[in-house]
């Protein structure tokens, strides 16, 4: 019995800091909102930062009625419009069937011309070593030489690279041109709100966005304090 008596107060000791800790959560959490919302209303709709995050449409429903209206009128026309109909898809089957040739033969002039060119995913190592080693009929010694080709083509700009660099670069000056004394206006949305953006914001960006949140909701304050 007395092994029982000493458990029940531990359990109820865990339960009560269990639910005190949880009150604690659910208060700094409507602190935070409350906090951030009053910056949001005060400072008034910006369309800068609108435009970063995306905006739900509303779905497109059809309308039976009109379906209805356009079959009974298909059925009133008759043969002429089925024969009609047929020529205008056998005109389309060939156009199709000659545009899919024209792209087939497109895409292999391309594929091609990208076999030529020699970069980091085509470029063979056991062949490049095959090369070198018939050129000397020394022990082969180059795998330096290989090496060095194989890193240098890794390291070279690609097309996709530089999609990305000019995309990165167009999202930071579009970023650039919110005020600094939005940015917790940012967090709030991003975070709080959570908000799906409408593209990626860079690295560089989004930790300025988290900094300023933090600041406005003073979590680097209590963090030094040892708070969570």
């Amino acid at each position: 019995m007395a092994a029982s008596t000493s458990k029940t107060p531990k359990k109820n000791i865990k339960n009560t800091l269990t639910h005190t800790l949880q009150k604690w959560k659910e208060t700094l959490k409507k602190i935070t909102h409350e906090t951030l919302s009053s910056i949001d209303d005060s400072s008034g709709s910006d369309e800068k930062i609108e435009a970063l995050f995306t905006v739900s449409q509303p779905a497109v429903v059809a309308s039976k009625g009109t379906d209805r209206d356009s079959g009974a009128s298909m059925s009133q026309v008759g043969g002429g419009v089925n024969s009609t109909l047929e020529m205008k898809l056998t005109d389309e089957s060939e156009e199709s069937s000659s545009a899919n040739n024209t792209t087939t033969t497109a895409s292999h002039t391309l594929s091609n011309s990208k076999k030529s060119v020699q970069n980091f995913e085509n470029y063979n190592v056991v062949e490049e070593r095959i090369k070198l080693a018939q050129i000397s009929k020394a022990p082969f010694c180059n795998a330096e030489k290989i090496w060095k080709r194989r890193r240098q083509l890794w390291t070279q700009p690609t097309e996709q690279s530089e999609s990305a660099n000019n995309d990165g670069a167009t999202r930071r000056e579009i970023f650039q041109a919110i005020p600094q004394e939005y940015y917790a206006r940012v967090y709030k949305k991003l975070v709080v709100d959570d908000k799906p953006l409408r593209e990626p914001l860079n690295l560089e960006d989004a930790l300025q966005v988290i900094n300023a949140g933090w600041t406005e909701t003073r979590k680097w304050a209590n963090a030094a304090k040892g708070m969570p």
